[in-house]
């Protein structure tokens, strides 16, 4: 009964409205569902679906001031439970010793055809294995090293104390011709 006593808390935030002798009107977040006491029904389907009341249905039953637990399908009750484990489970003998049914076959497991396109390297892992890629990339820190002063922690770019020389500058590209064919002759006058 660990379920019914969540669902109980979660009842508290339903807004019940009498509609009819054993209908009901529960609005949660802006919705409505319709609760059928006599049919033990709810909108939602989930009271139909497990035969315990769901929260809309519980919010109802606090209302009319009666126990939700009259109100759980007979198969969670104790009795029912008892009666479900009641006889013995007999001990089997080991796997060699079982007799073989004549009519018997061996059902082969299903042919797994090749999916197109490249195989992949690794499978997808589930998001609570250890992913080592992720590991690596997070411990390894990569340093940088300057091509014009040598020192670690910038690149040329961000270089602000070049000592092998001046700092490269960009090259300035001679204009072309108009047509685009050839480079630009410099004409003598």
């Amino acid at each position: 009964m660990l379920d019914l006593m969540k669902t109980i808390e979660k009842a508290h935030n339903c807004r019940v409205r009498h509609a009819g002798e054993f209908e009901y009107e529960v609005d949660v977040d802006k919705e409505r569902y319709k609760v059928l006491m006599d049919k033990r029904t709810c909108q939602c389907g989930q009271w139909q679906l497990c035969g315990m009341p769901c929260k809309h249905a519980v919010a109802t039953i606090i209302k009319r001031r009666e126990d939700p637990e009259s109100y759980c399908d007979n198969c969670y009750s104790v009795e029912k439970y008892r009666v479900a484990y009641d006889g013995i489970i007999h001990a089997m003998s080991h796997k060699e010793t079982w007799t073989r049914p004549p009519d018997a076959f061996y059902i082969h497991p299903p042919y797994n055809r090749r999916l197109p396109g490249r195989p992949k390297k690794e499978r997808i892992k589930d998001r609570n294995e250890d992913n080592p890629s992720l590991k690596r990339a997070k411990n390894s820190s990569r340093t940088t090293k300057c091509s014009l002063c040598g020192i670690l922690g910038h690149n040329s770019k961000t270089c602000k104390n070049p000592l092998r020389g001046e700092r490269p500058q960009a090259k300035k590209s001679t204009p072309r011709c108009e047509g685009g064919r050839g480079w630009v002759q410099a004409q003598h006058v």
